[in-house]
């Protein structure tokens, strides 16, 4: 398939979009009306990819992401199964809102939480959802005392570039 156009045999990191839906209308956000769909992939597909990937081009690691990864309604088996069976490094990108119960059952099968933040308080606020800076922050405390490696991404643009220096000091 993609080695007999491309002539690339490995891929080691696999980026899987499961869904566009998503909880949040962010500024910056290309996905635009897509937003609405429904999930892009059931689970049997998103499993099913996974084991391809794997298979056909030694997919070490998978990082989930959406739309928003936790409203998809089989994060967990997803998860599960690519840590579990295929033996994957699996990686979400989430906003980070009242991710908490979710995050909870999968925390023994996540390698990294990564949370995306556009500035301190109410500049990301504004940018993402009223609420979100203190929901990313806790989820982020909440997945540390879990045990599972976090991490923070960042859509620099105008309205937060004066803020990068800060929240890197924040985090």
């Amino acid at each position: 398939m993609i080695s007999e156009v491309t002539g690339i045999r490995r891929i080691r990191m696999l980026y899987l979009q499961l869904l566009y839906r998503c909880n949040f209308e962010c500024l910056h956000c290309f996905h635009g009306k897509r937003l609405q769909h429904a999930d892009a992939f059931t689970a049997d597909e998103a499993i099913n990819l996974l084991a391809l990937m794997r298979d056909q081009y030694g997919t070490e690691a998978v990082t989930l992401l959406g739309g928003e990864p936790f409203v998809y309604r089989d994060l967990t088996q997803v998860v599960q199964y690519a840590k579990r069976d295929l033996g994957l490094r699996v990686e979400i990108c989430t906003n980070g809102y009242r991710i908490e119960r979710r995050l909870t059952e999968i925390a023994p099968d996540l390698d990294l939480l990564r949370v995306s933040l556009e500035g301190i308080g109410s500049t990301n606020d504004h940018i993402r959802k009223f609420g979100s800076y203190r929901s990313a922050l806790s989820a982020l405390e909440i997945a540390q005392h879990l045990g599972v490696r976090t991490g923070a991404t960042m859509t620099v643009t105008s309205r937060n570039i004066e803020e990068v220096l800060p929240l890197a000091r924040v985090l």
